[in-house]
């Protein structure tokens, strides 16, 4: 059974498909494009594509917009570090006291378990993409290059803590991804 069919039955239609299009469909539906760093993905999609070759000239600008963005974000993290002295952070993050969740507070103050409360909390995050997504489809006076920026804080959101785990303080999470978007170019 391919994993995660139990819980999305569009998953069991997965061996039916042309043999390139079973991976894209699953990325897909793990990642919509709505909830996707554009960056991110667009190395996803450049790498599902190499193997059609009437795609090839697109292919080889969308490579060459990646590597020189990539080049344009190394010159910019290397003035920014020359998706400070970190011992002063370090120091301050030792002398704090632990700070409860709020899971740990919420599963306090209502009485439930860690289980029960992480569970809510996700629907509560599949409902609030639902009202994202619809509200982005309605017009709104609202400057559009505003709103892109809150969407942009959502999607990283939704990769730094919501599908592989906690990338704030695991930081190993987000190694491919920050090395796919900052260090290694496209072939």
């Amino acid at each position: 059974m391919v994993k995660g069919s139990s819980r999305n039955p569009s998953l069991s239609l997965l061996p039916q498909l042309s043999p390139h299009l079973p991976q894209q469909v699953s990325h897909g539906l793990n990642r919509p494009i709505r909830k996707c760093l554009r960056r991110l993905d667009s190395r996803y999609y450049i790498d599902a594509y190499t193997w059609d070759k009437s795609y090839n000239s697109r292919l080889q600008y969308a490579k060459l917009d990646v590597n020189m963005v990539q080049q344009l974000h190394q010159k910019k993290l290397n003035g920014i570090t020359g998706l400070m002295n970190d011992i002063v952070s370090h120091k301050l993050e030792q002398e704090r006291e632990h700070v409860p969740s709020s899971v740990e507070c919420y599963m306090k103050q209502r009485g439930v378990s860690e289980e029960d409360t992480v569970k809510l909390f996700r629907e509560e995050i599949r409902n609030a993409w639902k009202v994202i997504n619809e509200e982005r489809l309605r017009p709104t006076p609202d400057p559009m290059p505003l709103l892109d920026r809150i969407m942009n804080l959502a999607r990283a959101m939704d990769v730094t803590c919501w599908k592989d785990g906690d990338g704030f303080t695991n930081s190993f999470i987000l190694k491919d991804y920050v090395a796919s978007l900052f260090k290694d170019p496209l072939p």
